[in-house]
């Protein structure tokens, strides 16, 4: 495979030199070089044409996200690599593809190596051709999906396959997600601004307060003023009011 060209930008030399020990353990990376400031790094780009850039957020001339939505037919994969986790929300609303937070562990680095080869390399992520493993395996929590969505859940976050949730129900300004392993996430977002990150005609909205995954229901009871409806896999079954109902029964005269 053809190493991922990279670009490390941060103001501080000794983040640069941790960035570049971290790639140079990874055969699917190669950093083409380095920049300082945002000056510097629009120069870097247009002259190295790298394929992902590493991005501080805190920059001498500006912000991080200064550098984003460069009008040119060459537009890098970000990453970015901060000491502040307090931007993650802002950076994944931009379309970056990781967020990560000093000091960079060699594990989460390697799931962040994986996701650009995933996005850049496709073709080798099958079989044994992705090489994007550092030290001696792969991170325990396996592979990121990636159509997976960041979670943004008080000061931390996870990415989630949307496959692994069996429904979103809101609480006002919160909502509470549920997975399929049991496990609830209670987020500070709007239940409308799921339907915007989530799949479209795999995840509906039920009612004002509920929206399910349709590939996670296994049966569906449909009553004149309730519905129940059993997921596949051991999670409990769920009873739904008659709006609810309504809207089920219409899915599935639609198929």
């Amino acid at each position: 495979m053809i190493p991922v060209r990279c670009l490390v930008v941060d103001d501080e030399r000794l983040a640069r030199v941790v960035l570049r020990n971290l790639a140079a353990a990874v055969p699917d990376l190669r950093v083409v070089g380095e920049a300082e400031d945002i000056k510097s790094a629009r120069d870097a780009v247009g002259k190295l044409l790298p394929e992902v850039v590493f991005l501080d957020i805190s920059l001498p001339d500006g912000e991080g996200f200064d550098l984003l939505g460069m009008a040119r037919a060459h537009a890098p994969v970000v990453v970015f690599v901060t000491a502040h986790d307090q931007h993650a929300v802002r950076a994944f609303a931009c379309e970056a593809l990781d967020y990560l937070v000093k000091p960079v562990e060699p594990e989460r680095f390697a799931q962040t190596v994986h996701r650009i080869v995933r996005r850049l390399r496709p073709a080798h992520v099958r079989g044994e051709g992705a090489s994007c493993v550092i030290g001696a395996g792969p991170s325990p929590e396996g592979p990121v999906d990636p159509m997976s969505i960041f979670i943004q859940a008080g000061a931390t976050g996870c990415f989630v396959a949307p496959g692994d949730i069996l429904m979103v129900r809101s609480d006002r300004n919160y909502s509470t997600v549920y997975f399929a392993d049991g496990r609830t996430l209670l987020v500070r977002q709007p239940l409308s601004a799921w339907m915007q990150r989530l799949p479209p005609g795999r995840f509906v909205q039920i009612d004002r307060t509920l929206i399910i995954n349709l590939a996670r229901v296994g049966q569906a009871e449909v009553r004149a003023h309730a519905a129940t409806l059993h997921w596949s896999g051991k999670a409990a079954p769920l009873e739904v009011g008659r709006s609810a109902a309504v809207r089920l029964r219409r899915l599935l005269r639609r198929g």
